[in-house]
């Protein structure tokens, strides 16, 4: 083993030599002592199996070829975790390889200069496996293929205009609701615009509802408009204004990929009404003096009822809090009892498929109570329990010390107007 120093470039190299130069087995070290690359050299450069740290701590092991990596290899950032494992040609990826976010797949297909290219899929990091687009890539960008929410429903197939943030940027195809019926079918707008820009002047889905006597909003009917309309407003019944507000949208969130809700409720008591709609205009929930009754989506007339008893409003979403009663989609009682924040909390009766009782006593936070301490959340639980009641003692002592205060402030006044009146007198 032989030592060759190179100070020019900070580096020292010790292993086999040959005519003064690194050939065979060695490793090149910076001078501080820590490696920087190592494994079969010939002339002074890698060739074959190596590795090969980066001056931020990440690295490469695999295949070299004149110093760079190529062919197969896989790439770990500095904590470790792969990032890549596959092919790679004059130091870049290229061919077929996976990518990886902190250790979890997010792409695997094709890559031609680093970049995706050609056949690949891409997958949600915060849902691991499940696909957010499949199909064709040119030069990094989606060209076309299918784009899917995070729950795996198919929102567009087609072709993409090609942009380098990867968005909704739909061409030529179809978009659909997550029932599967068709938004669009057909060209879309220019691709300097947003989604819902280039949605401007095509059409889109819509419904439109009237103001039942009851105070229920219902749909009327369903057609096609364009974007310009509005998508929000109050609601006039037999020529007079009414108190109930309907706002409503046909675009999904471009961030969570979900359908943004149509919601009704009223303007001057918005913790009384509160009525959703699924994405074709159906009732999803209508909360009403602190009852709530749920359904199953369903593209029937007649829905089947998810949940019925008692509720709370908080900014238009209504949870199940008090006492109610839970069905299954074949309307069979799974649950009845108490509800705390949308869960079994207190007491309450589980049921089976049979109709028989399953479970009778007490739940906590959705779960029958013996075993939910035994779970790793009960430690949790317990922490934000202490947290919570130490809030209600703070508050419920800062309230006491106010009206001390006020009572006491009393109590001052009057006794300074009896002393000016016995002055009064006095004098």
């Amino acid at each position: 083993m032989e030592r060759i120093n190179y100070p020019s470039e900070g580096l020292y190299y010790e292993g086999e030599v040959k005519d003064g130069v690194p050939e065979g087995q060695g490793t090149f070290y910076y001078v501080d002592g820590k490696p920087y690359k190592g494994g079969s050299f010939v002339g002074g450069k890698l060739q074959g199996k190596g590795w090969m740290y980066f001056e931020d701590g990440s690295n490469y092991k695999g295949e070299f070829k004149d110093d760079l990596p190529d062919g197969k290899g896989k790439s770990f950032s500095p904590d470790g975790k792969m990032t890549y494992d596959g092919s790679y040609l004059k130091g870049e990826r290229s061919g077929q390889g996976t990518e990886f976010e902190d250790g979890v797949l997010i792409y695997a297909g094709n890559f031609l200069k680093g970049k995706y290219d050609r056949e690949g899929t891409e997958f949600y990091y915060s849902s691991p496996k499940t696909i957010n687009f499949k199909g064709e890539y040119k030069n990094g960008m989606r060209r076309n293929g299918k784009y899917y929410d995070i729950d795996g429903n198919l929102v567009f197939e087609g072709e993409f205009y090609l942009k380098p943030d990867n968005g909704l940027n739909f061409k030529l195809g179809r978009w659909y609701f997550e029932d599967g019926s068709v938004v669009h079918d057909g060209k879309f707008g220019s691709s300097d615009k947003t989604m819902l820009q280039q949605l401007t002047g095509y059409k889109e889905y819509y419904c439109d509802f009237e103001l039942t006597p009851d105070k229920q909003v219902m749909m009327t009917n369903r057609e096609s408009i364009y974007t310009g309309r509005p998508h929000s407003g109050w609601y006039v019944k037999n020529g007079e204004d009414t108190d109930i507000i309907v706002e409503f949208s046909a675009s999904r969130d471009l961030t969570t990929g979900r359908y943004l809700r149509t919601v009704a409720y009223d303007e001057h008591n918005p913790y009384k009404f509160c009525q959703r709609f699924d994405s074709r205009g159906g009732v999803e929930s209508t909360f009403e003096d602190g009852h709530l009754t749920e359904y199953y989506f369903s593209l029937d007339r007649d829905k089947t009822v998810e949940y019925q008893g008692e509720g709370k409003l908080e900014y238009h979403y209504a949870s199940r809090h008090g006492k109610g009663k839970l069905y299954d989609a074949k309307g069979h009682l799974i649950y009845e009892g108490e509800f705390k924040d949308g869960q079994y909390n207190g007491l309450g009766k589980q049921y089976g498929e049979d109709g028989q009782i399953i479970y009778e006593g007490k739940f906590l936070c959705g779960k029958p109570e013996e075993e939910f301490k035994k779970s790793p959340g009960y430690s949790d639980y317990l922490k934000k329990e202490e947290e919570r009641k130490a809030k209600e003692a703070a508050k419920a002592l800062e309230a006491k010390k106010k009206a001390d205060d006020e009572k006491n402030g009393k109590i001052g006044c009057a006794i300074i107007i009896i002393i000016v009146i016995i002055l009064a007198n006095i004098l």
